[in-house]
């Protein structure tokens, strides 16, 4: 087949790919509406192509699409974007904030966010000549470090036993045996789980419920800051000695 027989259409164009996909996924698109709607039919102008959708609809062609708008996120993201961060010497240096950082107070960074860079992107991060980069993980050091000042017996054991720490604090804090909520209804322990672990993370920089409504909030999932401090006070409820060391 020459090049001319080709078809030439733009993936990044939603309208285009609709076409497309009506045309060369004929069958996984009608499939999809009869699964969802009842009715086998092609994409119209009006339904939306999200990457849920594509997901949805599967196939060959909406595979490739998915991994079209992935490829085309990293280089905007971290290609194109990040090269306007990069210094006359090569080097990127971002700055590191702490009290603005985010909504817990835990350390963020801009220009660029180097603490979030897609894993594609490593092959191209390289120390300069003579250095070498060094990878770190703290393995929960600020829960570590609360438990030890703090003298919290639970919080403690959990640490020393390798467990799910922020499971062993939402078991606590709504007065639940956690494990067998994990089986009975894994998405109950899920929000529970998540819940706890925004509270452990947070409490040591002075998290209030405004900024705990924020984090857990998303959506159509919004917290309240009366939901929120009711959560704060479970936890100080459950947690007395960390409560009592956080006052002091």
């Amino acid at each position: 087949m020459c090049s001319s027989d080709l078809p030439a259409w733009n993936p990044a164009s939603e309208s285009q790919a609709k076409v497309a996909l009506n045309r060369w996924a004929a069958g996984e698109v009608h499939a999809y509406f009869a699964r969802t709607t009842g009715t086998a039919r092609p994409f119209s102008p009006q339904d939306p192509l999200t990457a849920a959708v594509l997901a949805e609809v599967g196939g060959e062609l909406a595979a490739t699409l998915l991994r079209h708008r992935h490829h085309a996120k990293l280089v905007s993201t971290y290609g194109e974007a990040l090269l306007g961060h990069v210094d006359d010497d090569g080097r990127v240096r971002p700055q590191y904030l702490q009290v603005v950082g985010t909504s817990t107070g835990r350390l963020a960074s801009r220009f660029p966010n180097a603490q979030n860079l897609a894993p594609e992107t490593a092959p191209y991060v390289r120390p300069a000549p003579g250095r070498v980069l060094v990878h770190a993980d703290l393995s929960q050091a600020e829960l570590r470090w609360m438990a030890q000042v703090s003298g919290d017996g639970a919080l403690q054991q959990a640490l020393a036993g390798g467990g799910d720490v922020h499971a062993v604090t939402a078991g606590r804090m709504f007065g639940v045996d956690i494990d067998e909520v994990r089986t009975a209804d894994p998405e109950r322990y899920g929000e529970l789980r998540a819940r706890a672990k925004a509270i452990n993370f947070g409490i040591l920089y002075g998290l209030g419920a405004r900024a705990l409504a924020r984090s857990l909030g998303s959506g159509a999932d919004e917290v309240t800051v009366a939901e929120a401090q009711r959560l704060l006070d479970a936890y100080h409820g459950a947690s007395p000695a960390v409560s009592s060391w956080l006052r002091s």
